[in-house]
């Protein structure tokens, strides 16, 4: 498998094929990728370089990131009058002096999914800082803030529901540590564009599958693809029947860059269509890698479903197409 931007060449040339549905206003606009290391920022990266190698992306492109030495090679040589890879440590207003354009997109995905499941802690208030640095060391006069926010910030009820709708009540707040820099992320974002200091979308975003992902994650693909790979069985625990939803990134890819246009995109969730119970989806990856699946008995009256009810119905990869392309990926 070729990699381009450490991902699947195949699929980063398959995203740049679906550039001539993008509007000119997006493919001339500053691009900052804050959180550029993690799972969905390498994609947009990866993509936004190609585009830009291609010459059909024509503003500049900058990567902001905790850890530059984990950007690929491809990307870290990308620098150029017009691209920067910064650190998200040493930002300042004279690092951003190469914008191209007057209109800069930031698109921030740099809540890390590590932090799932933690307690809340006093750190969480450097989230709003970063982002607040980054806005600052702005000088273009257009600025549009693209949030990649959580489907978990629904409330609990959400929860029981074949899919969540757009408008389902969120949390005030929540002792969960990335819940809460989401929620944290959203009020601001929506306070200083009610102050006009930006226009802002805080897509929510469900569950993915596929290269970059980390295995050992709050996600249950990710574990069963971690036993598969090990070739050990696949333990379904809790409620088999909960309904899932997962999306490959270039399907991602795709609806985050709806959200980067000066009109509200048509749909505020992220996420797929098609619809699987949780013991469908460790069948499907245990007959894929021919690996046993156990479901336990007596666990399956707990409600637990995450599936987004707004989201455009396209022809989607497979998921038994994805899940093989991330399984040749993990073997590289």
């Amino acid at each position: 498998m070729d990699l381009y931007g450490g991902l699947p060449q195949s699929d980063i040339y398959e995203l740049g094929e679906e550039s001539s549905k993008i509007p000119s206003e997006i493919l001339e606009s500053n691009f900052v990728i804050v959180g550029a290391s993690g799972f969905l920022g390498k994609w947009l990266s990866a993509y936004l370089a190609y585009m830009n190698r291609e010459s059909i992306f024509r503003g500049s492109i900058t990567l902001v990131t905790r850890s530059p030495l984990l950007v690929s090679k491809e990307l870290s040589k990308f620098e150029s009058k017009t691209n920067k890879v910064i650190d998200s440590s040493r930002i300042s207003k004279n690092l951003f002096s190469h914008l191209t354009s007057d209109r800069t997109v930031i698109i921030y995905a740099a809540t890390s999914t590590a932090m799932s499941g933690k307690y809340i802690n006093s750190e969480s208030t450097k989230v709003v800082e970063l982002a607040q640095k980054v806005v600052d060391s702005l000088s273009t006069e257009l600025n549009h803030f693209v949030h990649l926010s959580s489907g978990g910030v629904y409330d609990s009820n959400a929860r029981l529901l074949k899919s969540i709708p757009a408008d389902q009540d969120i949390q005030i707040d929540s002792s969960d540590q990335y819940l809460h820099e989401k929620i944290i992320l959203e009020n601001w974002s929506k306070s200083k564009a009610k102050e006009g200091l930006f226009s802002v979308q805080n897509p929510r975003l469900f569950s993915f599958y596929g290269p970059g992902l980390q295995l050992d994650r709050h996600f249950a693909i990710g574990e069963f693809i971690g036993k598969a790979v090990a070739g050990l069985p696949i333990e379904v625990k809790g409620n088999p029947r909960n309904l899932r939803s997962y999306q490959y990134p270039t399907d991602a890819i795709i609806q985050i860059i709806a959200q980067c246009g000066s009109l509200p995109p048509q749909h505020s969730q992220i996420g797929s269509s098609v619809v699987y119970t949780i013991e469908e989806v460790a069948h499907l990856i245990g007959k894929l890698f021919n690996v046993e699946v156990l479901v336990e008995s007596g666990n399956g009256k707990k409600v637990d479903n995450y599936v987004p009810g707004d989201v455009p119905k396209f022809g989607e990869r497979s998921l038994e197409q994805g899940l093989k392309t991330w399984f040749e990926w993990l073997k590289i």
